[in-house]
């Protein structure tokens, strides 16, 4: 067991034996209660470190590829097991994976060192930490993100953009514009409802379903449009329709933008400029938490159709003014 004891400077530190192990540590602080606090968590930690080397231990590289072979993603892995190459990853701290990051890409930001370092290692550990027990989950504080600010498309510049695009981008972008759905769920639907004019999605990115309505303008462009590839878009995959949507941009004379930011950054931003509150805008668009108007999809119908109903008129407006032009 560990005891508290004081150093002659005030402050506090961990001194005892634990499992045959002589322990003495200094705890940084003059507060007796914050001292017994970090004792306890220590003491608890160094326990949970004996009994795990008790059970066997697992060397990163073997780790990794036990998490590969179970489903996880592989891709940044190779450099973290060439650095962890025979270190049990039970022995791994969290400062050395946040130091490595540094080390393995010295002129990344942030989000790419969390991205291809601390988050595919803290996944190999727990993923042993959770399936064989043979050493403690682990949580690697993440660098700082700065996030860059996305801003929305205006109707008049999403149509410029639509006017260089194949039938099948123009009416991604415009689905997702009116919709606020993500540019996976879209790519993915393989059958609409025409006569009523919906979409209704089984399952979401979150498991949960969904229904979109259509505006008019929308049912016109998809009566014109023959399902491809199996699916009404057109597209089967994210990859492809960002290299034709980044073929249109270069000829529209505009700035490449991702999907998100044209369809539910943009949906989300014309209804807040409408004076809707965010909960009504995160039932419309499908957003299951207000906090971000959050990403998680909900079905309330009446909120659906107030969307399409305000799309609508939008959509008569611009056919008016194009006969008007004619």
């Amino acid at each position: 067991m560990l005891e508290l004891r004081r150093h002659k400077n005030g402050k506090y530190y961990a001194h005892g034996t634990i499992n045959g192990q002589r322990i003495r540590k200094a705890l940084n602080t003059r507060e007796k209660r914050e001292a017994e606090q970090k004792r306890s968590n220590l003491e608890h930690e160094l326990r949970n470190q004996a009994e795990y080397s008790r059970k066997g231990s697992v060397v990163f590289e073997v780790a990794a590829v036990k998490y590969v072979e179970d489903g996880g993603e592989a891709r940044f892995l190779e450099p973290i097991s060439k650095a962890f190459q025979g270190r049990d990853v039970g022995s791994i701290k969290r400062g050395e994976i946040r130091n490595l990051a540094r080390k393995l890409y010295p002129v990344a930001v942030n989000s790419t060192l969390n991205r291809q370092v601390i988050t595919p290692a803290q996944a190999v550990i727990n993923f042993i930490a959770d399936n064989y027990e043979t050493c403690a989950n682990i949580k690697v504080k993440r660098f700082d993100e700065v996030k860059a600010k996305s801003k929305p498309i205006t109707r008049k510049d999403l149509d410029r953009l639509r006017s260089k695009c194949n039938p099948y981008i123009s009416a991604i972008l415009l689905y997702d514009f009116q919709s606020g759905s993500r540019v996976g769920n879209t790519l993915a639907v393989e059958k609409v409802d025409l006569d009523d004019g919906i979409i209704e999605y089984e399952t979401t990115k979150n498991g949960d379903p969904f229904t979109v309505h259509l505006t008019d303008e929308m049912i016109s462009i998809l009566k014109e449009l023959p399902p491809r590839n199996g699916r009404i878009f057109g597209y089967r995959s994210k990859s492809s329709a960002r290299k034709a949507m980044k073929i249109a941009t270069k000829k529209a004379g505009l700035p490449y933008r991702k999907f998100h930011e044209l369809g539910r950054h943009s949906f989300a931003t014309f209804f807040a400029k409408k004076n809707w509150n965010p909960k009504k805008i995160a039932d419309a668009g499908g957003w299951k938490t207000v906090a971000m108007v959050n990403e998680v999809y909900t079905n309330l119908e009446e909120s659906g159709k107030e969307t399409r109903d305000e799309f609508n008129e939008i959509g008569k407006k611009v056919a008016r003014k194009n006969r008007k032009g004619k």
